[in-house]
This record gives structure tokens, C-alpha cells and sequence, in this order.
């Protein structure tokens, strides 16, 4: 088949010769490729809605002891050191209507 595609602008119809729209198509795919090169493992977990856990290791800012939280998908967490008992807390924060360069710039 040597179809051309059809672009309508107001009340003119162009057609578009098919190696012409199949370039622009294959540009196009390549772009989104492209922009798409960061996306982990763990960011399909998230999109297919799939169990997530990760470790924060940091220290205490007020002794300087070292603490390993592990937090799930679902908000759980449990501390490395039975005796621990930090204060944890999850921002909710409306990211779709994020301005600030960070989630701390907005407090």
C-alpha cells in the first residue's frame, strides 16, 4: 500500500506522501524512547501498582545513632533497632500542584 494520510487544516485536506508521515512517526517514537531512559524497575512497580519496599539509612539528629527504616508501598514501616522509636511522618503533599523546587521548600 502507498497511502498518503490526510491532514485537514480548517477546510483544505493535505495529503501527507506515506514516507513523509512514517519518518515523522519513527522521529516522534524515538523522542519518547528517549525521555523515557530513566524509568527503573521499581517506576513499573509503582505504574503496575505492584508492592514496593525501600531502606532509608540515616542518623539521628539529635544523638547522632545510626537508623535504618524500612517503609513499604503501603506506608508501613518498621525501625532496624527494636529500642528505636522515631518520630516518622509522610508529608501529604499535592504534587500535581507542586510549585517549590522541593517538598521542604513548601513547609
Amino acid at each position: 500500500m502507498n497511502k498518503g494520510l490526510l491532514l485537514g487544516l480548517e477546510r483544505f485536506l493535505l495529503r501527507i506522501p506515506r514516507p513523509i508521515w512514517q519518518q515523522e512517526v519513527a522521529r516522534s517514537a524515538q523522542s519518547a524512547k528517549k525521555s523515557l531512559l530513566f524509568i527503573t524497575a521499581d517506576h513499573h512497580k509503582v505504574r503496575d501498582n505492584e508492592a514496593l519496599t525501600f531502606t532509608i539509612r540515616t542518623e539521628c539528629a539529635h544523638c547522632g545513632k545510626e537508623i535504618c527504616i524500612e517503609m513499604d508501598s503501603e506506608l508501613h514501616f518498621s525501625v532496624s533497632d527494636p529500642g528505636a522509636r522515631p518520630l516518622v511522618f509522610v508529608p501529604m503533599v499535592d504534587f500535581s500542584s507542586l510549585e517549590d523546587a522541593s517538598i521542604i521548600d513548601a513547609f
